[in-house]
């Protein structure tokens, strides 16, 4: 049974005093920031966290014998999203970061990519997108690029789009229906879909802008079932 051993301030000031600075043994420090940031108060930054104190405080737990294993060490790591590396440029990819949608810190830092001006029509949450677009690219295993992130909430901002023509073409409202068209059109140069659009796909969201402004139904439903099919379940309509 693992047990927790309070320490006074004295008690600490002192193992401080008396540690021996040849000591042979290592520490990664790489690995204790990341352990210390997840058990640190919320408060302190991870990324202004010192590694010296962080060695310190691992060298008095050890003096004083509070029994920080290496177990205990690897229960508190955990697997953030951002994985440092970056590119290549491609015509599918830039030279943003590649993030693990494993990590443990993944919604956040999804949430933080998040493009606030993304147009949302009338009666959608904004939370309710954000929350059913970052779910679903967490159940994704695997790693995607920063841009990849950001159009997958572009994808799925034009395809609460699509749904909204259908739904005011179906009701006959015309102008909600030209409202429509006109965010489906300037959504072929929202950047993160620019940036990535390889393959012919932006001249094809192109047709799909001008099949809305001119009242092709059709090819907005082919477009709902085709490219939307993958939108998530909560974002319909």
């Amino acid at each position: 049974m693992r047990t927790t051993a309070k320490v006074t301030d004295d008690e600490l000031d002192a193992a401080l005093r008396n540690l021996d600075s040849d000591s042979s043994f290592q520490i990664d420090q790489d690995r204790l920031a990341r352990v210390a940031a997840t058990s640190a108060p919320a408060v302190i930054p991870r990324r202004k966290l010192r590694a010296s104190a962080l060695w310190a405080a691992t060298a008095v737990a050890a003096a004083l014998g509070l029994g920080l294993a290496a177990p205990a060490l690897a229960d508190g790591i955990q697997q953030l999203a951002q994985t440092g590396r970056y590119g290549p440029v491609t015509s599918e990819s830039d030279a943003s970061e590649w993030i693990n949608s494993s990590g443990s810190d993944f919604y956040d830092y999804a949430e933080s990519l998040y493009p606030e001006v993304l147009p949302l029509p009338d009666g959608v949450s904004v939370d309710t997108f954000k929350d059913e677009s970052i779910l679903q690219l967490a159940a994704i295993e695997g790693e995607s690029q920063d841009v990849t992130l950001v159009s997958s909430f572009e994808h799925n901002a034009r395809c609460v789009w699509v749904d909204e023509w259908l739904l005011a073409d179906a009701a006959k409202d015309q102008m909600r229906a030209d409202g429509a068209a006109t965010v489906l059109a300037e959504s072929t140069t929202w950047p993160a879909t620019v940036a990535i659009a390889g393959g012919g796909f932006l001249e094809h969201l192109v047709d799909v802008a001008e099949a809305a402004a001119t009242g092709d139904r059709a090819a907005l439903v082919d477009q709902k079932g085709s490219d939307c099919g993958s939108m998530p379940e909560g974002l319909r309509r």
